[in-house]
């Protein structure tokens, strides 16, 4: 590595001592106003000689892109996945040291692959590698279209295709939404019942009955606005709005899962081993059918 730069500055001195040495034997003629120009003119020649030298020089002395690293990567992203996304980062680099626009090309395709919902920054580092700061897309919940199940964040927007969740903890899974998920990953998917069934997901989500809980049903949101959760019995319970948006004389969301609660403690499940239908609805009691 020390013989490299000694080489081009060899190069470097070669050249400048050729020119003055040369300068100096430089007849009367090109002293004065014409000689000043004819010695602008040689200088740009020479530079025009140099300069290929140089960025070669340049090139060769660079360090080299050696690994694509992502900062800060959320716990469930494991090495498969970073690999995927790093043979798609280094498909936009040529041979040479990148450009700015060789890293915004790696912005554009990795914002492009569906998962991420932020890309903050692709820059080179002092060592030569490429750094990517950005922000993944979180799956949260399964729901299952007409296409079959297909993972989402908390807003609604798909995973891409193929992405699975660990089955522990339990997964409470969205069936029947009125719209099927998107054309591409990472959009935010169409329909108000989906983003009803994200909030009541995140408020049953780690409760210590939410394993008796198979499915939040949206097959009736559109004819009456209501939730419905699926036990593992199964039990049909008639949830309503909403969290947030309950009508004047429906239970709030608090009352609701105070009721479950209830229900789980004094008889073990949440349904209390009743295989009808239980309704949350009323403000003042639960009717079951």
């Amino acid at each position: 590595m020390g013989r490299k730069p000694r080489r081009n500055q060899s190069f470097l001195s070669k050249l400048v001592r050729q020119s003055t040495e040369g300068l100096r034997r430089l007849p009367r003629c090109f002293r004065g106003d014409t000689g000043a120009w004819m010695l602008i003119a040689a200088f740009f020649v020479i530079l025009g000689v140099a300069t290929p030298r140089l960025r070669a020089i340049a090139l060769q002395t660079a360090p080299a892109a050696s690994e694509i690293r992502f900062i800060e990567t959320p716990d469930w992203v494991g090495g498969s996945l970073v690999e995927h996304l790093g043979r798609i980062a280094s498909r936009q680099l040529p041979e040479s040291p990148p450009s700015q626009g060789d890293l915004a090309a790696i912005h554009d395709a990795l914002n492009r692959s569906g998962w991420f919902e932020d890309i903050q920054r692709v820059r080179r580092a002092a060592d030569g590698d490429i750094e990517i700061e950005a922000t993944f897309l979180s799956p949260v919940a399964i729901v299952e279209d007409a296409y079959g199940e297909v993972v989402v964040d908390g807003v609604g927007r798909p995973l891409p295709e193929g992405t699975r969740m660990a089955e522990e903890p339990h997964i409470i899974r969205i069936t029947n939404p009125r719209s099927n998920r998107p054309s591409r990953a990472a959009r935010t998917w169409q329909g108000d019942d989906l983003a009803a069934a994200l909030r009541l997901h995140e408020l049953l989500e780690g409760r210590d009955w939410a394993s008796q809980i198979e499915t939040i049903d949206l097959s009736d949101y559109d004819r009456t606005g209501s939730l419905v959760l699926i036990t593992d019995l199964p039990t049909r319970i008639r949830w309503g709005a909403a969290p947030g948006e309950e009508t004047p004389l429906e239970a709030l969301a608090t009352r609701k899962i105070f009721r479950l609660e209830s229900a789980f403690r004094n008889h073990g499940r949440v349904d209390q081993h009743h295989t009808g239908e239980i309704d949350l609805t009323m403000a003042s009691h639960v009717v079951q059918r």
